[in-house]
């Protein structure tokens, strides 16, 4: 692995888009000649997507010239994915590894794709290749600033995010410049940040299970064992199996989550340690777009004293049942005045993630009214609503 996809692994991995998830791919050999088949590879929850980067420092003083540089690296950053599309379709699995575990991807003609492209001369932009995916047969093909991953991942954003801001981007002629492009993800936050309340109940983020709270969350998101140590130190729980095969499919899950979804968690999680001073156990059901998540919080009297847990898997249960959707039972025990992860439940998930739906929707509306209804739909979350600085 090269520094340059160091820097892009670090990028994307190590805030909030799911470490267990990225990986650098083997080369393929033909001959003599190595080609790789990305510099770096997301693959979770039913989607691929591939990343290549060019850089170069620019010169301050020629903007004419970063541009023409930025240019022609994204024209090669575009190439290399149609070759490398060409190669994986004809039966070259792409292979890798992480310090987690090993990937052996073969084609697959319903594996909704994403094409991103990243070319830093000093002067970076966002754009969405329509004909280049048409071309490709990929769900989306985009170029965007390095820094957009480091801004939406620093905010608490995951890859749905990031693929809610493409299609929005997609209804862009031209380009976005670098500031453009992060005023329109600052205004994304702004809004999840509203809608989900945490502006009005922590307008600094500064309340102490506010921060507990939202560094359990995205930690759920990671299978690290850096991870895994600080929830355990927050949870004091010597029996909880928090090993990666456990971990990952939770983590799965909450990589999965919008922005504005796990803020909504961080405030109902938050909003547990008031309850759980007042009464014995409280169990609550979240409702998100995509996921019902059952949250349970009671004050340790008896260490024996299950009820909670119970009634939350029950519920869990029950709403699985129904159809209603995937119910991730997270259980939170808090012991004043810490909190602790007494217990996961998981049950299979029986339909598509949200990224796989959205980008296979995407892919599929090409050309129909859906298309459009799709892009409107989105491109609401990027106005700025009355009242806001954004």
């Amino acid at each position: 692995m090269n520094s340059k996809q160091e820097r892009l692994i670090h990028a994307i991995s190590s805030f909030s888009y799911g470490d267990a998830f990225v990986f650098a791919p083997d080369e393929w050999q033909k001959g003599n000649a190595r080609r790789e088949p990305a510099d770096v590879i997301w693959s979770a929850n039913g989607c691929l997507m591939l990343m290549y980067m060019k850089e170069s420092g620019g010169t301050r003083d020629d903007p004419v010239r970063n541009r023409s540089k930025r240019d022609k690296f994204i024209k090669t950053n575009l190439c290399q994915a149609s070759g490398a599309l060409r190669r994986w379709r004809s039966g070259s699995p792409i292979k890798g590894s992480n310090r987690f575990k090993s990937f052996s991807i073969p084609h697959e003609q319903s594996l909704p794709l994403v094409v991103l492209s990243l070319a830093e001369t000093g002067c970076a932009i966002a754009q969405y290749h329509h004909e280049k995916a048409c071309e490709m047969g990929v769900a989306m093909c985009a170029t965007i600033p390095t820094s957009a991953l480091d801004y939406l991942a620093h905010m608490g954003g995951s890859m749905l995010d990031l693929m809610f801001f493409l299609i929005h981007l997609s209804s862009r002629k031209g380009s976005w410049s670098e500031d453009e492009t992060n005023k329109a993800l600052n205004v994304y936050w702004r809004n999840a940040s509203q809608q989900s309340g945490v502006l009005a109940t922590w307008p600094g983020g500064d309340d102490g299970r506010f921060r507990i709270a939202s560094d359990l969350l995205i930690g759920l998101r990671s299978i690290a064992p850096e991870s895994r140590t600080v929830m355990r130190r927050l949870l004091r729980s010597r029996d909880t199996d928090l090993s990666p095969d456990r971990v990952s499919p939770l983590a799965e899950i909450f990589n999965d989550i919008r922005l504005v979804d796990n803020l909504i968690l961080v405030a109902q999680t938050a909003a547990l340690l008031d309850l759980a001073a007042r009464r014995r156990d409280v169990v609550r059901l979240v409702k998100l777009a995509h996921y019902d998540i059952v949250l349970c919080a009671m004050i340790e009297f008896d260490p024996s004293y299950t009820a909670p847990i119970d009634v939350a898997l029950d519920a869990a249960k029950r709403i699985d049942r129904r159809g209603v959707g995937y119910v991730a039972p997270v259980i939170f025990h808090f012991i004043k005045p810490r909190v602790s992860v007494c217990r996961f439940g998981f049950a299979p998930r029986p339909f598509p993630s949200a990224a796989n739906t959205l980008l296979t929707s995407w892919a599929n509306a090409q050309g129909t009214p859906l298309h459009v209804s799709i892009m409107q739909t989105i491109a609401d979350f990027f106005l700025p609503v009355a009242g806001s600085n954004g």
